[in-house]
């Protein structure tokens, strides 16, 4: 069933406008010129090139042909061809072929709604994947937004080109595997940012401590543990010893040669025997190894001074931690401070014995860190050798960290994927077997249809409409095996009958084809549901066989029947005759005959028609609902166009004949041919007027524009004596005031 038609760009529709429906039954109404016609051209050949911008959306529930009567389909199969193609019935003899052939069909619309079921299943199995993946996509594309911008260091090495977008990110991902490797992101874009920092020359190595065993050497001399005193036969000896004073003795001595023969501390005098005395005290012995403490405190502050300062160390980038790196040699430079101060302190007080710490192993550990650094710096001036393979091997290591780090969404998307795609496996098998079946019945209906098919009772059909609508002259005879023509009698069979008939004979005999076309098939191995689009089939008719082709198209395309839902309230309407036609759309310029053809049952019509309405403005066509109260109101709108002197005159005599039309053929029921034998009507001025009605609308007016006839005053003058000689001069004046 079709559920929307889109018009758009083609003919007098502008802009895009639609006609939405969800019944059996589609009534639209409009004036000439206002692009009915444009409608029912577009459903009979969609695929024009014209049509590019219009379009229709039905509901899928079954496949269906588009049936079209309008001026295109008369003249293509009639004025175009000499004969026209026969239409394919069921013999009425088979009646078994034509049981199997409604079994299959029975079957078939069983497949197509387990088949629609499982589509529905399908698709919204895909719509789970869908989100799945999309959800995916959104969580892993949080690495776009941590990676790039910022400092911009992996942007500018490109480890993220072709992935900046959420698709190729999540495809790249699934194509990894997880592994051991512990690189973070941060250590990558280190050694990236070092990698495009480097001089192609490389990073110089960091200094080492070369003096350990230099400090090892002083650090365990044992002289700084010996209590260096005086000499012990002295006279004097022993009351140093006694005083503890041997550091303060020694200190005075070099002032005693300065002080006159008198104590440089207290400035007694001192005689001759205590002064030799005195300097007997200090021995040979006691002076070399004051003089080697000496020594050594210099070599050890000299071996200190000169340690590489930290600066040569604090901007390097190599270093795991360089807290620990500056923690280590803190400790090392005070230590060292300590026992410069300690060697100091030992040589002002050679009698006191101190230990020196060692800094074997603080100097150990240091050069190890600074060690590791320089392995680091000598494999990064490699990687700065061959930079392009390093940058390659550092993308590598990024993608497999974060891949790393994705890893839980990676295995939550393929585990509920996997899911996923085995029920649309099965859902595809399940189609793919629903199909199979399709078709094996498709080919059991041809089987049938080709056992059975005929024309001859087509022929009959027509043949049989043309008597009860009392056309006479002509009929359809058969002509070779799938063929028949038009023949009338006495005239050679090979004339074109169809150009010789009246315009009221062509359109009759034209849609008792369309009809008996609708009936059968065009051709014997059509199985399609038919869509029925008629487009104003009373145009050039007389009067008395509007009723009849009304009442045909009533029978056969729109009747229609309730369908009960919930608690026996009517759900929806569809056509009786479903197994033949599942739509019907009907298009008219005619108030009458749009008026006959809506159901009469409100409740029946509520569910079963959709009533429209296409109109033409400055800005082109438009398609609008329309309710059955409305009928009435155009009949109103067109007198209030005949008030309005200044309307277009195509308008005008439009609106005139629309409402002639409606009043004596829908409430009057009168018969307007005796209407214009009426002696005022009689006058040659009025006779333009009168074969304009006669002509029916698919005049436009044009015939009265090319003949110069139309005259307003005339055609006003004509529409009044209407309605004064057959009795109704009120109604005129009532309308005209309104």
């Amino acid at each position: 069933m079709i559920t929307k038609i889109s018009m758009e760009n083609v003919a007098s529709y502008k802009a895009l406008t639609t006609l939405e429906t969800s019944k059996p039954v589609n009534l639209v109404y409009g004036l000439n010129g206002s692009g009915k016609t444009t409608i029912s051209k577009y459903l009979r050949n969609p695929e024009d090139e014209a049509f590019e911008r219009c379009d229709y959306e039905h509901d899928g529930s079954s496949d269906f042909v588009f049936r079209v009567y309008n001026q295109s389909f008369i003249d293509d199969v009639f004025f175009n061809q000499d004969t026209q193609k026969g239409i394919f019935t069921l013999s009425k003899k088979n009646k078994v072929a034509e049981q199997k052939i409604a079994e299959a069909k029975r079957q078939q619309s069983v497949i197509r709604d387990a088949a629609a079921k499982i589509t529905k299943q399908a698709e919204d199995n895909q719509q789970a994947i869908d989100r799945l993946t999309t959800e995916t996509q959104n969580s892993c594309f949080k690495i776009k937004q941590d990676h790039t911008g910022g400092d911009r260091i992996l942007d500018e090495a490109d480890f993220l080109k072709g992935y900046k977008t959420k698709a190729p990110l999540l495809q790249h991902l699934l194509k990894l595997k997880k592994t051991d490797t512990h690189k973070s992101v941060d250590e990558i874009k280190k050694e990236v940012d070092l990698l495009n920092k480097a001089s192609s020359d490389g990073v110089d190595l960091l200094p080492t401590i070369e003096s350990s065993s230099e400090f090892n050497v002083i650090e365990t001399n044992s002289i700084f543990q010996e209590v260096i005193v005086g000499q012990s036969n002295s006279s004097l000896s022993s009351l140093i010893d006694h005083l503890k004073s041997s550091d303060w003795f020694t200190k005075g001595l070099p002032y005693l040669t300065e002080t006159d023969g008198k104590c440089p501390f207290c400035q007694q005098a001192i005689n001759d025997t205590l002064q030799d005395e005195i300097l007997s005290y200090l021995n040979e012995a006691y002076k070399t190894k004051k003089k080697t403490l000496s020594q050594l405190n210099e070599s050890y502050q000299e071996l200190v001074s000169t340690l590489p300062e930290w600066n040569q160390y604090a901007e390097s980038l190599f270093f795991d931690n360089v807290e620990t790196v500056k923690a280590s040699y803190d400790t090392l430079i005070a230590t060292m401070s300590e026992n410069v101060q300690s060697t100091t302190i030992k040589c002002d007080t050679p009698s006191q014995g101190i230990t020196l710490k060692s800094t074997e192993g603080l100097i150990t550990t240091f050069n190890q860190l600074i060690g590791s650094a320089n392995q680091k710096i000598k494999t990064h001036n490699q990687k700065v050798a061959q930079k392009d393979t390093a940058i390659a091997a550092l993308k590598s290591d990024f993608w497999q960290t974060v891949r790393n780090e994705y890893d839980h969404v990676i295995t939550n998307y393929r585990s509920e994927l996997k899911k996923l795609e085995t029920v649309k496996s099965q859902h595809g098998e399940s189609l793919v077997e629903k199909h199979n079946d399709y078709k094996k019945l498709t080919k059991v209906i041809k089987e049938q249809q080709g056992q059975t098919e005929n024309i001859d009772e087509t022929i009959i059909n027509i043949n049989g409409l043309l008597q009860d609508c009392a056309l006479t002259g002509f009929e359809i005879v058969k002509h070779e095996d799938r063929f028949y023509r038009i023949a009338r009698e006495g005239v050679d069979l090979q004339a074109k009958v169809f150009t010789s008939l009246s315009e009221g004979e062509k359109t009759m005999i034209s849609f008792f084809y369309f009809l008996e076309l609708c009936r059968g098939k065009e051709d014997p191995d059509e199985t399609q549901e038919k869509i029925i689009v008629i487009d104003d089939p009373i145009s050039s008719l007389s009067h008395m066989y509007i009723f009849n082709i009304a009442q045909l198209i009533k029978r056969e395309f729109t009747d229609a029947k309730l369908i009960k839902g919930e608690g026996d309230e009517p759900n929806r309407g569809e056509l009786k005759n479903k197994a033949k036609y599942r739509q019907c759309f009907i298009l008219t310029h005619s108030l009458y005959f749009f008026y006959e053809m809506t159901e009469t049952k409100h409740e029946l019509r509520k569910v079963s028609q959709s009533l429209f309405r296409v109109s033409k403005g400055e800005s082109g066509s438009r398609i609008q609902n329309m309710k059955y109260e409305e009928i009435q109101n155009d009949y109103q709108s067109y007198w209030s166009i005949i008030r309005d002197k200044d309307s277009p005159p195509a308008l005008l005599a439009n609106s005139m004949r629309n409402i002639i039309e409606y009043f004596f053929n829908f409430i009057e029921k009168k018969d307007l041919n005796n209407t214009f034998r009426q002696e005022e009507l009689q006058n040659v001025k009025y006779q333009s007027f009168y074969r304009y009605i006669n002509r029916e609308s698919h005049s436009l007016g044009q015939n009265i524009f090319d003949t110069k006839e139309f005259n307003f005053e005339v055609f006003q003058d004509a529409f009044r004596l209407v309605f004064e000689t057959t009795g109704y001069p009120d109604h005129y004046k009532k309308m005209m005031k309104s």
